[in-house]
């Protein structure tokens, strides 16, 4: 996994799911914009927490939507990166570093 290739904090969207997102998705109920905001509001306090620590830190999140990118987007110094892929690098586990 990257995150023990990484000599800086690597943080993971997932991490960030309050309790209740965690029993719906779960549950097999898919999330609503309003459930994911604390998510979002969380993962933006992380990344204004590392710019004020001039600690460049990567997120792995889907950002699917531009809407939560610009909500993300807590500086101009936050970069994205777009990744794809398919295969079995690309399933958990499969060995993308």
């Amino acid at each position: 996994m990257a995150r023990t290739h990484l000599e800086c904090p690597f943080f993971d969207a997932d991490d960030f799911h309050p309790p209740e997102n965690v029993a719906k998705m779960s549950a097999g109920i898919p999330l609503d914009d309003p459930d994911r905001q604390p998510r979002l509001a969380a993962m933006a306090a992380a990344i204004k927490k590392c710019l004020a620590a001039v600690q460049y830190s990567p997120l792995a999140c889907s950002a699917l939507k531009n809407a939560y990118r610009r909500f993300l987007r807590a500086s101009p110094e936050v970069r994205f990166i777009y990744l794809e892929g398919s295969g079995p690098a690309c399933s958990p586990g499969g060995g993308i570093v």
